[in-house]
């Protein structure tokens, strides 16, 4: 198995798991972490990898987290469930699969203006196109052609300026 990324492996892990009805179980789910601990110490070693933080959800709430390796190899600080980080840009996959669901709902439309939903809350705001007059909208933030830069808000790695 060490020639297999650990997203390769979690494709099958959840690939196995939905052609298996059963796999919602409490022991296909102990199947799952065990597989998980053999397998994270490999991806390590292969990989040069100090330190790698694991989380797995399933049935809507999270069956297991567990860190391993080191979260400072200088130091030998041991990765823990609670060790944080940076997380680059895995909150990109998040926030489109929240988006999407959201479109699936009906809640939000990909090519509807962004302000139309900015204006409707509680604090009212617009964003301006920096790029020109046509309104930026979901699909745009979706797709990184809004014109925004990465630091639009002047908060790259400090806290944001309130916005009142």
């Amino acid at each position: 198995m060490s020639g297999l990324s650990l997203a390769a492996f979690a494709a099958l892990t959840v690939r196995a798991t939905a052609q298996n009805p059963a796999a919602g179980n409490a022991d296909a789910d102990t199947r799952l972490i065990a597989a998980a601990k053999r397998f994270i110490p490999e991806v390590q070693q292969v990989y040069g990898v100090p330190g790698i933080e694991m989380a797995v959800a399933r049935h809507g709430r999270v069956i297991w987290q567990e860190g391993f390796g080191y979260a400072d190899l200088a130091r030998r600080t041991p990765m823990t469930a609670e060790t944080v980080f940076r997380t680059g840009s895995m909150g990109k996959t998040y926030t489109a699969t929240a988006v999407m669901q959201l479109v699936e709902q009906a809640v939000l439309a990909l090519d509807t203006p962004i302000n139309s939903y900015l204006r409707a809350g509680e604090a009212p705001f617009e964003v301006t196109n920096p790029l020109g007059s046509r309104e930026i909208t979901i699909r745009d933030l979706m797709t990184h052609r809004s014109g925004l830069t990465s630091d639009a808000a002047g908060s790259e790695l400090d806290p944001p300026a309130p916005l009142a």
